[in-house]
């Protein structure tokens, strides 16, 4: 573990200001865990360690890859404090589909897009400086992967909306649900409804172990026979006021299209610029889609 102490090095510092700004945070470098996961960096929610790169190593300063997996961090405590996040969540689809990306074929979370933003922050900053760890191609291609995941999440919340829509509109279509399933290795109370083609359901989710509060947080499902959507929020789970939780369901599915669609066209944006060498012009436009990635 790098020691939390403020002043003594550049790594150091960092250490004390993720500890004391993301809930006693961890700083570790274990490169055995880095391989193993094939990642370059790595935060684990269930113990809040994050694993920094080789490139913090071999240069004392935040990499691509570790500003990607800080926001992560940042998200998941900001949960753990009540916090609301409109891209808390996972889109899930069949291995007989076709695949999100490459490096996530058949699941996301929905919160990449912010960690993709930060990342391009970074990346476009380098390039903007001339800093000797510049590069063009990879900042392109994470752009691109940027791109792909945002309009995926975006058809995806889109669908959902629409289903979702139907489903309140049509009470006559739709049967209840009320249930006990086992979710994760847990007994969990689901309610919600059931249509022909979709089920739309609603759970608690327990926090790890290590978060004393709040109490758990409410998991919004939608269920098409290709593809899952599934939000995460802070909200309380009602089980007699289904409708209710419906409806917010609806507003949160359909806010989430239109963030995301702008977000794709963003990236785009962005990747153009990138490819055309407008260095400073795609830093200043990177400040819009942090904007666009906003929590709310």
């Amino acid at each position: 573990m790098i020691a939390p102490v403020r002043g003594k090095s550049r790594l150091n510092s960092l250490a004390w200001t993720l500890r004391r700004n993301v809930g006693g945070l961890a700083l570790l470098f274990d490169p055995h865990a880095l391989k193993e996961e094939d990642a370059g960096a790595l935060y684990d929610e269930d113990t809040h360690e994050l694993l920094m790169s080789t490139q913090e190593i071999a240069s004392g300063t935040v990499s691509d890859y570790l500003a990607h997996e800080i926001q992560h961090a940042r998200n998941f405590h900001a949960l753990t404090q009540g916090v609301d996040n409109l891209f808390l969540g996972w889109i899930a689809n069949r291995e007989t589909s076709q695949p999100f990306h490459s490096t996530y074929p058949h699941v996301f979370s929905i919160d990449e897009l912010q960690a993709y933003a930060q990342q391009a922050r970074v990346n476009i900053l380098a390039l903007d400086h001339r800093k000797p760890e510049a590069d063009l191609e990879g900042t392109i291609e994470m752009l691109e992967s940027g791109r792909q995941l945002a309009s995926a999440a975006a058809a995806t919340a889109r669908r959902a909306a629409t289903a979702i829509a139907a489903i309140a509109a049509a009470p006559a279509a739709r049967r209840k649900l009320a249930t006990t399933q086992e979710i994760d290795g847990v007994s969990t109370r689901v309610v919600g409804y059931r249509t022909a083609r979709v089920t739309v359901y609603f759970h608690t989710s327990p926090l790890p172990e290590r978060v004393v509060r709040p109490s758990p947080v409410m998991r919004s499902v939608v269920e098409f026979d290709d593809l899952t959507l599934q939000l995460i929020t802070p909200a309380a789970f009602r089980p007699a006021r289904v409708d209710e939780m419906l409806g917010r369901f609806l507003r949160r599915t359909q806010r989430l299209a239109s963030r995301t669609e702008q977000i794709a066209e963003a990236f785009v944006d962005l990747q153009a610029l990138v490819e055309q060498g407008e260095f400073t012009l795609a830093r200043q436009r990177s400040d819009a889609l942090r904007s666009l990635v906003r929590p709310r």
